[in-house]
């Protein structure tokens, strides 16, 4: 897919993260946490998002000690994460035997929302509305108002 990458302001293809109709740009998401120091943590099942498919061959060539990348969103009136880049990672530790810690960074609110490609859903319209009235939200685009 060819888009507009916002944050390193070039057009090339992306990997992108499909999940629910949302759309996340993970080569903005890379790019936002690129000088974050990732921390390690013990896997769990529950990381991997429900729905995601899995290709063998990935499985068997994935780096874990590259990070995984969770985003944050505003659901149920409070800060949520969920995993948008890693989950082939996630899916090949969790399947050791000595399952190994790996490396998480996690984005912002307001960067995972600067990574959630348009146009927005209405789902993903009421997320910005609910977290600007929450008061955590202060870049909304004025379209949305």
């Amino acid at each position: 897919m060819l888009v507009y990458n916002h944050v390193m302001n070039t057009t090339k293809p992306a990997e992108v993260f499909h999940f629910l109709g949302i759309k996340f740009n993970i080569d903005d998401a890379i790019e936002l946490t690129k000088d974050l120091s990732p921390t390690l943590f013990q896997p769990e099942p529950k990381w991997i998002m429900w729905g995601v498919g899995f290709e063998q061959e990935r499985l068997d060539r994935v780096d874990l000690s590259k990070p995984v990348i969770f985003g944050s969103i505003f659901l149920d009136g409070k800060i949520q994460t969920m995993l948008i880049d890693g989950n082939h990672r996630v899916r090949k530790a969790l399947s050791m035997e000595k399952v190994p810690n790996l490396p998480v960074l996690v984005l912002s609110f307001e960067n995972t929302m600067k990574i959630i490609m348009k146009p927005y859903t209405p789902p993903i319209k009421k997320m910005m509305k609910d977290a600007k009235k929450a008061g955590i939200y202060n870049t909304l685009n004025p379209s949305l108002r």
